[in-house]
């Protein structure tokens, strides 16, 4: 959005290589402070995403293909020359910001496009945040959530900026953005809240008192003759969901999950899902199609792995399981040497859970 051409071989804007590509920086764009941007502001928000590198955090979405490392550190330490090597790697040059790799990433420009936030630099500094400077970079390297900008201070440069964020209420307020690039927005202002219950967000939109809301395939039909009320369906989007995942080694300190911590119908030991006969049984007492038909109302289609489809190292092979109880209880009967006749049912609330596109 804040560069006036996508960078392509055909306009010149990628080496023919494939490893420099040039961002020519849109002028004129005001931040909601009203200070301008500019190409620098664009160069210090990607080494800001890569040199903040919180542990767990997502720098690593850049670092690899930028400077092809996971991590700026190794064994708890900044890795030496890594902060000169991203400053050399992410240049301006006029009114162009200039990237080079180290070799071809064919996802490069979607990774940029869900993880290339610009913020002013300025402003950030006055914030408490990194100057830019590259001598104090390893002082702002890994840095405690407290000292990270929270939700309560944005300044971007988007249609809408930040009245109040209250984390209490689960609700963001914003105001229209008057001197945004593209023309103020024609609503004054937006209210998001986070409403997790569906019956009370329904209230709520008959009411009056939510203009949208979000409601998943499974509660279509409640939605369908509300008077004056318009379903959007079909969007081209991943909804998130919970998924889970089985840990072969659950972390048990303070993990009320694991029940007894023993396979005594009151628990689960620890290492529960090591054994592939127990995750073999969970894969065969799972009705995908059954999902996919009463849940998402044949909105979606059974995952084939835990990568979406149309993104980098997706299978297009089908899932060598299939809904089959017979096979699951052969599979819990099998489970650890046979050492139980307890089944595995008791078990269901020890998968750790997180988010994870749906299809």
């Amino acid at each position: 959005m804040l560069a006036t051409k996508v960078p392509s071989k055909a306009n010149g804007l990628i080496s023919a290589d494939g490893l420099t590509y040039r961002f020519p920086i849109r002028k004129g764009v005001k931040f909601h402070d009203g200070s301008v941007l500019t190409p620098e502001d664009v160069r210090y928000s990607f080494l800001r995403f890569m040199l903040l590198d919180r542990d767990a955090g997502p720098s690593s979405l850049l670092l690899e293909p930028i400077l092809g490392v996971p991590s700026t550190r190794e064994k708890g330490k900044l890795i030496d020359g890594i902060v000169e090597k991203a400053f050399a790697a992410v240049t301006v040059d006029g009114d162009a910001v200039v990237i080079k790799i180290p070799k071809p990433f064919a996802p490069f420009l979607t990774v940029l496009a869900g993880h290339g936030e610009v913020l002013n630099k300025a402003w950030c500094a006055k914030n408490k945040q990194w100057d830019g400077a590259p001598e104090t970079a390893a002082k702002f390297n890994n840095p405690k959530r407290d000292d990270t900008l929270g939700m309560d201070r944005v300044n971007g440069t988007g249609a809408f900026k930040l009245e109040r964020y209250d984390k209490s209420q689960k609700q963001t307020s914003l105001s229209r953005h008057d001197a945004y690039w593209r023309g103020p927005a024609k609503l004054k202002g937006v209210i998001i809240k986070v409403i997790d219950e569906f019956a009370t967000r329904k209230l709520m939109l008959g009411a009056g008192d939510a203009d949208s809301v979000y409601g998943p395939q499974m509660f279509f039909p409640q939605l369908q003759n509300m008077p004056g009320v318009q379903l959007i369906d079909e969007l081209d989007t991943l909804d998130v969901s919970s998924a889970l995942f089985f840990a072969f080694n659950i972390n048990g300190v303070g993990n009320q999950n694991l029940g007894s911590g023993k396979l005594d119908g009151q628990g689960i030991p620890p290492d529960f899902f090591a054994d592939k006969d127990v995750r073999k049984a969970f894969a065969f007492s799972i009705d995908r199609d059954a999902y996919v038909k009463d849940i998402q109302r044949g909105k979606g289609r059974p995952a084939n792995s835990f990568i979406p489809t149309g993104l980098l190292g997706y299978r297009s092979q089908g899932s060598p399981y299939k809904f089959d109880p017979k096979k699951a209880e052969e599979h819990f009967k099998k489970a650890w040497g046979a050492r139980s006749g307890r089944t595995a049912s008791s078990s269901r609330s020890s998968t750790t859970r997180a988010p994870h596109p749906r299809r």
